[in-house]
């Protein structure tokens, strides 16, 4: 049985979830939580259910299933974002994407039922006929029907009138085209709004889709490698290509993942603006889990530029939504930014409690803000204790956004509690290619203790004109000093 929705194609014989471009990869559990799914859309399952169908009924605690659940979603909305499993809070889950099924037998029968229908080219000369095999076969995907569905043969008169009128509006098309070209002041002047979607053919648009897909998912492979010029670029284009074909959903991933490089290298207010964009396509799909993780990212955004109020409004924000249930009871956004919150103000206990929330929930960054916790407490070896283990825990996951947290937490600590070990540690952060930001500040330190002080008065202003705005008074002051140090010396 095959089963379809979205952009997703799921063959249970093979256990393969596939797009029209790549096969996406599940875990065992996944496969058999995703057939479950799709062998009952719109129906409520619960975790009894879920438990007995995919543990056997083995006792499995509700985070394991949360868990399982979570990373299916996730899986599925990296690949196209979309709604397609909701939780129902303390019941279970629901598949409400719409779901289409055939047997592999049915497609065989279909597939060579399409392959004896006549062809509309039959009709026309051969040049007429390469010019338009490619479209007319693609219009059937453009209309939404599956080659299951066409099974049907076309009246010939029917076909030749349909073709006849193809070629005119295409030569219409073509005709304008010319015209355009030949009038550099009308291409000037052109706006990506003034291209409209039926200006593309069924042929231009899958060509363009898988194009646009291609070179969305290059854009995600260097951003994951810390390829950030790369990364920018690709997502331009990707979003000016959006934008012509007055794509909203295709605009939206470029935008939110433009804002993910432009917060990784410093330009917070770019990624500031690109994401108060995606929060109102969000809120009008009302794709409500990647708002909270919206708002998230951009509450670290307003405590990176100590904008303390607005990161108090976000909090507000995310409590609500989880109190209107508009993100389910396994989101931990809402804690998250009460935890980042409270250590930011140094507010140990609310700190604490919200710690002891996310554990609950298997955050993945649990250990690293522990460790920021006993920073705070003051206390140092513990501090350092929370973050290898964190990197322990991590290290299996191969996410370079947390390794470089991590060993950026961990130059910080050994600056002033452990020197001999700064090094080191360096030299293991620059594996993960991680922003000039503040490894280059923390070489720079270790240079002018070494006694190399002009390499590393020279490094740190390096480092302030490409810092953008995680530049602060701090760091300054520090260049201040140095400049200061170094000047009295060699008075």
């Amino acid at each position: 049985m095959t089963y379809q929705f979205s952009v997703f194609k799921y063959d249970a014989k093979q256990k393969k979830l596939s797009t029209q471009d790549e096969a996406i990869h599940l875990t065992p559990k996944q496969h058999q939580l995703l057939l479950l799914l799709l062998k009952n859309p719109g129906q409520l399952i619960t975790k009894k259910q879920l438990q007995s169908k995919l543990w056997r009924g083995k006792k499995v605690a509700n985070n394991t299933i949360n868990q399982c659940v979570s990373k299916l979603r996730n899986t599925l909305n990296n690949t196209h974002q979309d709604q397609y499993i909701e939780t129902v809070v303390r019941q279970g889950v629901k598949f409400i994407a719409a779901v289409t099924t055939a047997s592999n037998n049915d497609r065989e029968r279909n597939k060579q039922s399409y392959e004896e229908t006549p062809s509309v080219i039959s009709f026309v000369d051969s040049t007429t006929a390469s010019q338009t095999t490619e479209t007319g076969t693609q219009e059937f995907s453009e209309q939404g029907k599956t080659d299951e569905q066409v099974t049907t043969k076309s009246s010939g008169w029917w076909t030749l009138i349909l073709v006849m009128a193809f070629m005119a509006a295409w030569t219409v098309y073509q005709s304008q085209q010319h015209q355009d070209q030949s009038n550099p002041e009308a291409q000037e002047n052109a706006t990506p709004q003034q291209t409209p979607k039926s200006a593309i053919g069924s042929s231009e648009k899958q060509t363009y889709d898988k194009n646009w897909l291609n070179q969305l998912r290059s854009a995600k492979q260097a951003l994951q490698l810390h390829q950030f010029n790369d990364a920018e670029q690709s997502l331009k284009k990707s979003w000016a290509a959006a934008v012509i074909r007055q794509d909203q959903t295709q605009v939206y991933q470029a935008k939110n993942l433009l804002a993910q490089v432009y917060s990784s290298t410093g330009q917070l207010e770019l990624a500031n603006k690109l994401w108060q964009d995606v929060l109102l396509y969000l809120e009008k799909k009302q794709l409500w889990q990647q708002l909270a993780e919206v708002h998230l990212n951009i509450l670290k955004l307003k405590l990176s530029l100590n904008q303390v109020k607005q990161a108090e409004q976000t909090v507000v924000t995310l409590q609500q939504m989880a109190v209107n249930q508009h993100i389910n009871e396994n989101n931990t956004a809402a804690h998250e930014a009460q935890l980042l919150l409270a250590l930011y103000s140094k507010d140990t206990q609310q700190a604490q409690q919200q710690l002891n929330q996310l554990r609950q929930f298997n955050h993945p960054l649990a250990s690293v803000y522990q460790g920021d916790l006993a920073r705070v407490r003051n206390q140092p070896a513990q501090a350092e204790l929370y973050y290898l283990e964190a990197l322990v825990l991590l290290t299996a996951d191969n996410n370079w956004d947390h390794m470089v947290l991590i060993h950026n937490r961990l130059s910080d600590l050994y600056l002033t509690h452990s020197p001999h070990k700064l090094n080191d540690n360096i030299a293991r952060t620059l594996r993960f290619n991680p922003f000039i930001y503040p490894v280059q500040k923390y070489q720079a330190q270790a240079l002018y203790s070494k006694g190399m002080k002009k390499q590393a008065m020279s490094l740190l202003e390096s480092v302030k004109v490409n810092a953008a705005d995680f530049w602060n008074e701090s760091d300054q002051q520090l260049l201040n000093d140095l400049k200061n140090q170094f000047q009295n010396k060699t008075d």
